[in-house]
């Protein structure tokens, strides 16, 4: 449809049509091009899609800003489908850079991107223009860490640039945007929003990266989260997310300037009343492209740990730009450019002030280094080359080289030992080429990208998780080298050196991706009667690379799947059967892996998190409702018939998770201990209430925590087995082939029967207690009055149990079950209902909610099944 354009792979699909990375082939350009589907431009459009289409390209063609995706054209194929062709962005956008991360970013890369943002926004609306789709989705970084708007699909002219001519696109109480980012004012319809939406949006996207977490409810401020945040931060995401939009700011420009306060100030100096004179921006303004005054510093050194847009699954790309020798010597930790890059300078002593800027203004950066950003300059001695090498080709992205250590050698063991067994990452540093069957399974088209992809990212992720690693372990060295200890010391030196063998092995990129897959990266098992501290530290690697492993893994599926639909659209059916059986075998751990518990000291573990093993497993006595089988916790199962396990008959208390958090080996996540909820504090019985804030990642370390205490297998329950629970897994017809969002739902059951409201007693939902004692503008409460007694959540077991003797299916939180919600693997389910929720729908026991399992709530927990074992 649009020869002009040699179209490569198609990039992503939305509400508002699909973008295709293509080239414009008389200028040579690779472009990214929106193609609206022809059934909107077919019959009636009452949501008016075609005119939200052309406003959205007109809005980005008309906004000159290098913070902002360009558009360079716009037309109509013959078929009648309305496209635009853009600027394409290779890199990945601001929540793909999230999860990369950990889910949340050093303040200062978080300040550095909202302040890019927060420029384009300026120059936005002082054109007139609301883009009112404000969140890390919308926010691309390319491999040199520019920042650029993307999706104007919902921009609205708003003020003066707000004509009668101007179509209203917005149905009546409707309000558009992504639930989280929308301001209290687009839910309300006798408000219409303006600019200042945008500002709530920047707020919220500011608090999710600085904390990982969303602002619902009675949210604490960034820094009553982590303390290594700058307190002022809390009063400017505050002051942007006020509810009553004349309590906001007034301007993304006064936001900005606030920001630069805290970047260019620090607080122990503002604190002892240090005058500072004028304050300049910390990030350099970024202005139109027409007349702006950029220079980029000379030395500037870029680095990238990226996502390619091209790829589902994205690769971690080293983009390098060559320095002086010099340069690298003297670290200033400026990020930001005049570009609107997220780079950083070459760092000069944080004793000296900074050269004066063009603003004539001599002032101290505050800006932590580079590092903090998890992006590594090159080792020196490798500066002079880069700067004459070729730039990488995407398609085969380059694992960086890790950074030589830094830290001073220990006075004990200047000639450490080597360590006793290398690590190694089987079949992925030989140097022969692929085996034939792995060259026929490379052939097929597309598939070799997702690979180099894959195995990029995963070596990078794990580069900078040893280098971490690394540090601690040379900080413990230390420590006993200087105390004496010459076993703990040579303990450590022998973990460091095991360490420094993997990094240089992970800077090989294998020749055969297709068995770098598959291979394990692993360190050889630590000697018996290791120090405990070094025990501890290993688990922590170990959890932590085993999440990364398990996470990119989910991401190829992902993938390998899309690029199976594809084959199979191309009437390729040969070569879609074939990425069909290689994702399968992929998808299925090997019995040895089955075999590690969760917490084994030596490899990562399968594609996806298996339940947890314990170490030895007993039968268990027989069971009943009226006699249930009770573990050392104080926990009490019984029996669901249809399953083999038994359930516990409530959900997992206070009082349990902080037994485990006292015992478990490896740090706990602290969020568990909040039991205040929209304000409400409880204070009665409240090591009995369910434990809340905890992911579906905390409910299986707990699992197998707890399996290794008792020498039993405890786990979460499937979503089939929570169904016959609840009453309903008679009437869902499942098969081989059905997952939680394919399942039939039973549309008129409730934990409590069919009745509507529910009955006095029925369970723990929003309700008069809460609106009484915990209010808040926002919430809405189950209608008829229905009161239960309690405004947040409820101690276990408040309520009449069900036929089988389980409590609280309905109501109290929603609880973590063991499967993915779809094939896709990218959402856990939860089941059940809690006290935050209101509405007919989410109260049914067929109801599902999902979520990514590194996500933490005030109304999500957990139940526990014990696995019962052959005769049991």
């Amino acid at each position: 449809m649009l020869p002009q354009y040699e179209i490569s792979e198609i990039i992503g699909r939305g509400g508002m049509g699909a973008v295709y990375k293509g080239r414009q082939v008389k200028l040579n350009r690779t472009v990214a091009i929106k193609l609206l589907p022809e059934t909107f431009t077919q019959g009636p459009d009452e949501l008016n899609f075609t005119k939200r289409f052309e406003q959205e390209a007109q809005a980005m063609a008309n906004l000159d800003h290098p913070a902002i995706i360009s558009v360079y054209d716009f037309g109509e194929t013959a078929s009648g489908q309305l496209y635009f062709v853009m600027e394409f962005v290779d890199g990945m956008d601001v929540f793909q850079y999230l999860q990369h991360h950990g889910g949340k970013l050093p303040q200062e890369s978080a300040l550095t991107i909202t302040a890019h943002v927060l420029d384009a926004l300026d120059y936005a609306h002082s054109h007139g223009i609301a883009h009112r789709d404000i969140k890390p989705a919308n926010i691309l970084l390319n491999h040199e860490g520019r920042v650029k708007i993307a999706d104007f699909g919902l921009a609205k002219k708003f003020g003066d640039a707000a004509t009668l001519s101007t179509p209203a696109l917005t149905l009546a109480n409707v309000a558009v945007g992504t639930p989280d980012f929308v301001a209290p004012e687009a839910l309300d319809s006798d408000q219409v929003p303006d600019h200042r939406a945008d500002l709530y949006a920047v707020g919220v996207m500011l608090y999710q990266m600085l904390t990982g977490k969303l602002p619902r409810g009675n949210y604490l401020g960034p820094s009553e989260l982590d303390a290594a945040i700058d307190e002022r931060l809390d009063e400017i995401v505050g002051k942007a997310m006020a509810t009553n939009p004349d309590h906001r700011y007034q301007s993304a420009a006064a936001v900005r300037a606030d920001l630069d306060l805290v970047s260019s100030q620090p607080l122990a100096r503002v604190e002892a009343g240090e005058r500072s004179g004028a304050v300049a921006a910390a990030v350099p303004v970024t202005t139109s492209v027409r007349g702006a005054k950029t220079k980029a510093p000379v030395g500037w050194v870029y680095g990238g740990a990226g996502l390619a847009a091209a790829l589902v699954i994205g690769a971690a790309v080293l983009v390098k730009r060559g320095v002086k020798d010099e340069d690298l010597k003297e670290p200033a930790p400026v990020l930001g450019d005049s570009k609107g890059g997220i780079g950083f300078q070459p760092m000069r002593s944080t004793e000296k002030t900074n050269e004066k800027e063009e603003t004539g203004v001599v002032r101290k950066s505050s800006v932590a280094p580079a590092e903090s950003i998890g992006w590594k300059p090159m080792p020196q001695e490798k500066a002079v080359a880069a700067a004459e090498e070729k730039p990488e080709p995407v398609s085969t992205p380059v694992a960086p080289k890790p950074v030589a250590s830094t830290a001073a050698p220990s006075p004990v063991l200047k000639s450490e030992p080597p360590a006793p067994s290398a690590p190694t990452e089987a079949s992925t540093t030989k140097s022969e080429e692929p085996s034939t069957r792995n060259q026929q399974l490379l052939a097929i088209p597309g598939l070799q990208i997702r690979l180099d992809g894959y195995v990029a990212a995963r070596r990078t992720q794990l580069t900078e998780l040893a280098t971490k690693y690394g540090r601690g372990l040379e900080s413990r060295l230390g420590q006993a080298a200087d105390a004496g200890d010459l076993k703990t010391a040579t303990a450590f030196s022998d973990e460091r050196a095991r360490v420094e063998s993997l990094v240089k092995t992970l800077a090989t990129p294998p020749l055969d991706p297709i068995a770098a897959v598959a291979a394990p990266i692993a360190l050889p098992d630590l000697a018996t009667g290791s120090p405990e501290t070094l025990v501890t530290l290993r688990q922590t690697w170990t959890a932590e690379s085993t999440k990364i492993r398990s996470n990119l893994d989910v991401a190829l599926q992902q993938s390998l799947q899309a690029l199976e639909v594809e084959l199979t659209k191309a009437r390729d059916l040969e070569k879609a059967k074939t990425v069909l059986a290689w994702r399968e075998s992929l998808a299925k751990p090997t019995p040895a892996a089955a075999e590690k518990p969760v917490a084994g000291l030596s490899e990562a573990g399968p594609a996806t998190p298996a339940t947890p093993m314990p170490a030895a497993k007993g039968d268990l006595p027989r069971a009943t409702k009226d006699a249930p089988f009770e573990n050392s916790l104080g926990m009490k199962f019984v029996p669901v018939p249809g399953t083999d396990a038994l359930f516990c008959i409530h959900e997992v208390r206070w009082k349990d998770y902080e037994e485990y958090a006292k015992k478990a080996k490896e740090s706990v996540e602290g969020s568990w201990k909040i039991q205040t909820n929209d304000g409400f504090e409880i204070k009665t019985d409240e090591k009995d209430h369910p434990v809340t804030r905890v992911n579906w990642d905390d409910a299986q370390k707990f699992c197998a925590w707890l399996s290794e205490k008792e020498g039993k297998t405890y786990r979460l329950p499937t979503d089939r087995e929570w169904s016959l629970a609840v009453g309903i897994g008679r009437e869902e017809d499942w098969k081989d082939d059905t997952t939680p969002e394919t399942v039939f739902k039973v549309p008129d059951e409730f934990p409590w029967g069919d009745e509507w409201p529910p009955p006095k007693g029925a369970g723990n939902y929003s309700d008069a207690s809460r609106q009484a004692k915990a209010p808040r503008d926002d919430a809405k409460y189950v209608e008829g009055g229905y009161d239960d007694g309690f405004p947040t959540t409820a101690p276990v077991m408040s309520f009449e149990a069900n036929k089988l003797g389980l409590y609280d299916l309905g109501g109290n939180v929603w609880e973590w079950c063991e499967d993915w919600y779809s094939v896709e693997q990218k959402e856990r389910v939860l089941r059940g209902g809690s006290w935050f929720y209101y509405v007919r729908g989410f109260l049914l026991s067929s109801f599902r909610i999902r979520t990514t399992p590194d996500f933490r709530n005030d109304f999500y927990g957990f139940r526990v099944v014990v696995a019962v074992s052959s005769g049991g």
